[in-house]
């Protein structure tokens, strides 16, 4: 009996103990809240709710929280009055931040719309600071410290266009520096590369066009270039001069300047037995000067010629169907190689003082293959196979499967001569072209002369 009374007497004491100690956790938690110790109230208020989700519990959690936002909003909205927008963004910041814990329990906070109203006013307060201490430091030239108040405006307001206007000038403004101290020192490629890059991102910023186009012009050089006459033909002559020509233009490099005038030709052509004659650099530096070129380049095929390689021819078994018993014939099969190479000589000389800046030779090659088969007979009944003996079978005779026989009809139906020589030679002039006008690019005169 005793045994069956404690069963039910313990349970009902833990029972009446918990809820003992519950009752002065809350009387606790009130005493704080009446002391108007509200953040601790709020603390205990919330772990007696997060452990037994009471409605009493919870109620003092809103009492509490109503009060600590009060105080944190109204702290906040002071120190705004005062002027003093960092600390108010600050509390403004943690009073938001504990508004939203409040909404998280359900708490529903109350906050006056002049407290929003106040830190709107802040945001753009605090904006507008930022703007002018990063706009001063920018224009220190102190590109660093400049970054900090532009990261604190865009955690105000990243979509504002002043942000992006920093930025641009973050970048603008030491790209403008280094060009106009590239033109101080003469290094007007250099100048131009810093001001095409403010430029780029706002051609209107100071005189960043003139300048550009000043570096430019005393960077530029104007060029002419001449083909010489060569064994090869005055066709090609023609066409390879044509070809670099327009590989120049095609670079698009704003220092070269490639004279194209309508009398060029005449006053080069009227040179150029003279220059083919004598062969010396001063001949050549006239017809530069005569075409009112800084330098003039002089292109001449040396060599041009085409030829087979490699040939080779090989006969094979096969049968005139796809089995074994079908007739055994012989088919050839053909692998040709034609090279075809240009040696092109080129020079760049000075029309002032005839001093050769580059020569070189190019060898350029270009091979083609072309394999093919050749069968006198019905080649589409032709497979291919293996076998010793035309007329005894052997064990080692086979007819060979239908990827081969797709094999031998593409060789059978391959063209069999070359592309046209003069595709072919088209093809290295664009190579030429190609090469050379790298060559000019690459070219970078130590004094220009204006």
């Amino acid at each position: 009996m005793l045994a069956m009374q404690l069963k039910f007497i313990l349970p009902l004491a833990v029972l009446l103990s918990a809820c003992t100690g519950y009752r002065l956790a809350l009387k606790d938690a009130a005493s704080y809240e009446e002391a108007g110790m509200n953040a601790e109230a709020f603390k205990r208020y919330k772990s007696l709710f997060i452990e037994e989700g009471d409605v009493r519990s919870h109620v003092g959690m809103k009492r509490s929280a109503n009060r600590i936002l009060e105080n944190i909003y109204f702290e906040a909205y002071e120190l705004y009055m005062h002027g003093n927008y960092p600390a108010a963004s600050e509390n403004f910041d943690k009073a938001e931040a504990f508004r939203k814990e409040c909404e998280s329990y359900r708490l529903e906070p109350v906050v006056s719309p002049t407290y929003y109203d106040a830190m709107k006013e802040v945001s753009i307060r605090l904006f507008s600071m930022y703007y002018t201490e990063a706009e001063k430091f920018l224009l220190m030239g102190d590109y660093d410290a400049a970054q900090l108040p532009i990261l604190k405006m865009k955690g105000l307001n990243r979509q504002d266009p002043r942000v992006e206007y920093l930025e641009v000038l973050s970048e603008i403004l030491p790209a403008y520096k280094e060009g106009v101290k590239a033109m101080d020192i003469g290094l007007y490629r250099q100048a131009f590369v810093a001001f095409d890059r403010v430029c780029r991102l706002d051609a209107e910023f100071n005189d960043a066009l003139q300048l550009r186009e000043q570096a430019r012009v005393m960077a530029s050089y104007s060029i002419a270039y001449v083909q010489l006459a060569s064994n090869s033909g005055a066709e090609y002559d023609r066409l390879l001069g044509a070809d670099i020509k327009r590989a120049i233009l095609h670079l698009g490099d704003p220092f070269i300047e490639l004279l194209e005038r309508q009398d060029l030709e005449i006053i080069l052509e009227e040179q150029r037995l003279g220059m083919e004659a004598t062969g010396n650099s001063e001949s050549f530096a006239q017809a530069g000067r005569l075409a009112g070129a800084d330098y003039l380049i002089t292109g001449e095929i040396v060599s041009l010629n085409s030829r087979i390689v490699s040939e080779v021819i090989r006969e094979r078994e096969g049968y005139l169907g796809p089995g074994r018993r079908d007739a055994k014939v012989k088919y050839q099969e053909y692998e040709r190689i034609r090279s075809t190479g240009i040696l092109y000589r080129f020079q760049i000389i000075d029309s002032e003082t005839g001093t050769i800046h580059a020569s070189e030779i190019l060898p350029i090659t270009w091979e083609e293959a072309v394999s093919y088969a050749s069968f006198d007979g019905d080649s589409e009944s032709l497979w291919p196979g293996q076998w010793n003996s035309r007329i005894l079978p052997g064990k080692s005779d086979r007819v060979f499967g239908v990827l081969e026989k797709e094999k031998l009809d593409e060789l059978l139906s391959a063209p069999r001569e070359f592309e046209p020589e003069s595709a072919v030679v088209s093809r290295l002039l664009e190579q030429v072209s190609s090469v050379v006008a790298s060559r000019v690019k690459d070219f970078k005169p130590k004094h220009v002369r204006h």
